[in-house]
């Protein structure tokens, strides 16, 4: 789609170089408010976001130079003009783009290196003392967590799924998310990423380039892994997502960091899931009946599917699936 959204003259302040006839292409947005242009010129692209506050733009700037000390790689800043910031241009080929047809030892490979870099940066959080950015005092507590499963069941159990559970099911599904969050709520290890899946990975030139990370704040070390392993975007096998896990608790185990022993980092890992899974089914049910976005629709299935394999897997989620078999009974 083509559009000219932002002025020539925020053009010209972002982008110096563009000259005074430059290409604007809008480009497909996410689940976000905010908005991205393609802005060509001559040879050269560079991307515009066009956010809806100013203040979005500086908290942008200051988590990119935060996350960069941590030695993720993200976006060059480009320049900055009120609600509007210029990025270098990325491509357009997303992590799950990128592994659409490789065999199953390329894909092992690939993700290796993601989560590679994930060990690194959750590394790289555990020594770094600056601890100025906001970020560092949000957190994934008891009181957001189950914000998140309040939003899941409004807008995916009550608004997509559009079910009147029986008397009493809400309730019991409370009170197994109770001590679920409980658990998860228990430790703050790192800094998480909050959205760390194949379509915010970048694939350009060799790079695996994170975006999407300006709400990163403070949780368990197994969320961002659970989000990467569990994306219902890619759908990995189970033994694709157990040998990656293995890899990752192997890394950790080499470095000297791993706070659990196995048995307790697979527990931990089944729940982060379940909470991650759980939550975005809530975005895509609110992008589905809110918004009136359908392209989240086709990985509503092989969500739900994934919480309930994950609930057949260990026995104290035995209450949990029986409930969630009876919400979803009707969806596949």
């Amino acid at each position: 789609m083509t559009s000219d959204p932002v002025s020539t003259d925020t053009i010209k302040k972002l982008l110096p170089d563009a000259g005074s006839n430059p290409k604007i292409i809008q480009l497909a947005g996410d689940a976000s408010t905010r908005r991205y242009y393609r802005v060509n010129y001559g040879s050269v692209s560079s991307v515009v976001m066009s956010a809806k506050d100013p203040v979005e733009v500086t908290n942008f700037i200051s988590m990119t130079n935060l996350m960069k000390n941590l030695g993720a790689d993200v976006p060059t800043i480009l320049g900055a003009d009120g609600a509007c910031l210029a990025l270098e241009d990325l491509g357009d080929t997303l992590l799950q783009n990128r592994i659409t047809g490789m065999s199953q030892s390329q894909i092992l490979s690939e993700y290796r290196a993601v989560v590679d870099d994930l060990v690194r940066f959750q590394s790289a959080v555990s020594s770094f003392t600056n601890r100025s950015n906001p970020c560092w005092g949000l957190s994934f507590d008891v009181e957001k967590l189950s914000w998140e499963v309040e939003f899941a069941n409004t807008h995916f159990i009550h608004g997509y799924l559009q079910i009147a559970p029986r008397p009493g099911l809400m309730e019991a599904l409370a009170e197994e998310w109770k001590w679920i969050i409980g658990d998860l709520a228990s430790e703050m290890e790192t800094l998480a990423h909050r959205d760390f899946h194949s379509r915010n990975i970048m694939a350009i030139d060799g790079r695996r380039v994170w975006i999407d990370y300006q709400d990163a704040r403070m949780g368990r070390r197994l969320y961002d892994l659970a989000s990467l392993l569990l994306d219902p975007y890619v759908a990995l096998s189970p033994g694709v997502i157990e040998k990656l896990a293995e890899h990752y608790y192997d890394r950790l185990v080499e470095n000297g960091d791993a706070p659990w022993d196995k048995a307790r980092f697979h527990e931990l890992f089944d729940l982060s899931g379940l909470q991650r899974i759980y939550k975005a089914l809530g975005t895509y049910g609110n992008q589905t009946t809110v918004r009136g976005v359908d392209v989240y629709v086709p990985y509503i299935e092989p969500s739900m599917r994934t919480l309930l394999r994950i609930c057949q897997s260990r026995k104290e989620l035995g209450r949990l699936s029986g409930i969630l078999h009876e919400l979803f009974k009707s969806s596949i």
